[in-house]
């Protein structure tokens, strides 16, 4: 008997390990850059699901996905932001240097829901690919709710190299103006 509940709590233990330094890790947030899908209550941080999978095989990245990536003025800190732009693509920026700007091979455009007080591209410009961590998918603190992926299309100019594939998906959103 004592060695089946140790063969148990040893398989669980491998299986836990293997999915929390894997597939995903539940994290808290901190700020209010993604209000109001994230922290809608300033008292409370949300607790959000991290899907691993994004940094070992960089999934396929969509416009509106909220991602995790590492600071590029401070690798010590991780930010959470939404994705508006993908390479190839042109955004109307919010104050960033330039008005316009094409988003190189191998970066992306991220910006925070609430873009008056976020650290988003707009400051730092695009973000290297190679910076994403992870995908947050759900909250499951202090509430449970999917995090649902929003497109800011009237500042995105797609690549037209990709435009009818996004063409698809954009009919599956709804609609966000600023």
């Amino acid at each position: 008997m004592a060695s089946k509940v140790i063969l148990f709590a040893g398989t669980s233990f491998c299986a836990g390990y293997y999915t929390w330094n894997n597939l995903f890790s539940i994290h808290r947030v901190k700020g209010q850059s993604m209000y109001p899908v994230l922290n809608p209550d300033n008292a409370r941080s949300d607790w959000v699901v991290l899907n691993e999978r994004l940094s070992k095989k960089l999934y396929r990245l969509q416009r509106g996905d909220v991602v995790v990536f590492r600071s590029m003025r401070n690798p010590t800190e991780y930010h959470i932001k939404r994705v508006v732009a993908l390479e190839g693509d042109t955004v109307k920026t919010l104050g960033y240097k330039n008005e316009y700007v094409k988003i190189p091979p191998g970066h992306c455009w991220v910006e925070g829901d609430n873009n008056k007080i976020s650290e988003d591209s707009n400051r730092t410009g695009p973000l290297p690919l190679g910076l994403i961590s992870a995908q947050a998918t759900h909250v499951v603190y202090p509430r449970l709710e999917k995090i649902k992926p929003k497109f800011i299309h009237d500042r995105v100019s797609v690549n037209p190299d990709v435009e009818g594939e996004v063409l698809r998906y954009l009919n599956e959103l709804p609609s966000v103006l600023l």
